[in-house]
């Protein structure tokens, strides 16, 4: 989905896309036993001919992730499936267009949204604290050289005041004194002391996010793109300096073409539009170039001149 504007707070911001569907009766799934014994779990309603689909799904870079949707009937669970197939977009979550807050919350006892998972980063976390020897690899206690000089003065008042997470505050003072914020065991005691000590979900969970983007090198990579790109840029810039200028004149001659049609259209949508008509007037100059919209707009059009003038005459500038 392409974005009418950067703050635009109606359009998905990263895409999710469908790589697993599975559909079974809910009995089936769930198992009957169970059903009756955890009603939180499943809820005994789900004995009447409803079935189960499980979409498994993957954002970004995230791990992939699966939830699980209950139909009243199997054609309502097949035509769920056939109307989000596999590589289908599901941005918009896993719910039914359909959706209805009370007869979902009846059945499920709460709506459909993402809970944070301790077990998701509990062993990444462990295992940065115990390479960094703050605690124990196998029963994950404080390793016993941090206490080596506490008082028993302070033991006292860590366990009056934490109680049972007395470790992760003693264990916090040490990576505060020895390990950047942002290292791994820094993230890892964060997490757990937000989580555990202040009961704050959502600082944790958004320090987990934080910790899987350095953990799966995300960040490292896109940094080292940039780079490389910059270089490629300061190498290639006097070759290809005549040819970059043609495409900008080129790029700004076809919005002014449909200026006319301002705002009728939005501006977001001209640009895509005057982008694929420039390309496709002069394919062999547009050879390169063909992903550099915003690059052009931002660091060209819309700042510096003879292009800044005619972009700001369209759309105004505002302040």
């Amino acid at each position: 989905m392409k974005r009418e504007k950067p703050d635009d707070p109606t359009v998905s911001n990263r895409k999710t896309t469908v790589f697993g569907l599975h559909s079974a009766p809910a009995t089936e799934y769930f198992g009957v036993e169970a059903m009756k014994k955890f009603p939180s779990y499943a809820g005994p309603e789900f004995l009447h001919g409803e079935w189960v689909v499980v979409v498994k799904t993957v954002t970004g870079l995230d791990d992939p992730a699966s939830d699980i949707l209950v139909f009243q009937d199997e054609n309502s669970a097949k035509q769920y499936m056939a109307d989000n197939p596999v590589g289908s977009d599901q941005s918009n979550g896993p719910f039914p267009k359909d959706f209805d807050c009370m007869e979902w919350y009846k059945k499920a006892g709460n709506l459909p949204f993402p809970e944070f998972d301790s077990d998701d980063f509990a062993m990444p976390c462990y295992s940065a604290l115990s390479d960094a020897g703050i605690i124990d690899p196998v029963n994950f206690s404080i390793n016993a050289d941090l206490l080596e000089g506490v008082s028993s003065e302070k033991l006292n008042w860590l366990k009056k005041t934490f109680g049972d997470s007395w470790e992760i505050v003693l264990e916090a003072e040490y990576v505060i004194r020895h390990y950047p914020m942002n290292s791994l065991a820094g993230y890892a005691i964060q997490i757990f002391y937000h989580l555990f000590v202040l009961g704050n979900e959502i600082t944790s969970g958004y320090l987990w996010r934080e910790m899987k983007m350095v953990l799966s090198g995300a960040e490292e990579i896109a940094i080292q793109e940039k780079s490389t790109r910059e270089k490629a840029g300061r190498g290639g810039g006097k070759a290809s300096g005549g040819r970059k200028s043609k495409r900008l004149n080129s790029f700004i001659v076809e919005i002014e073409k449909l200026a006319p049609f301002y705002p009728r259209i939005s501006e977001a949508r001209l640009l895509d539009q005057a982008f694929d008509n420039a390309q496709q007037s002069d394919e062999s100059l547009w050879s390169e170039g063909k992903d550099q919209k915003e690059n052009y707009l931002s660091n060209h059009i819309r700042s510096e001149e003879p292009y800044k003038s005619r972009y700001y005459a369209i759309f105004g500038k505002t302040t």
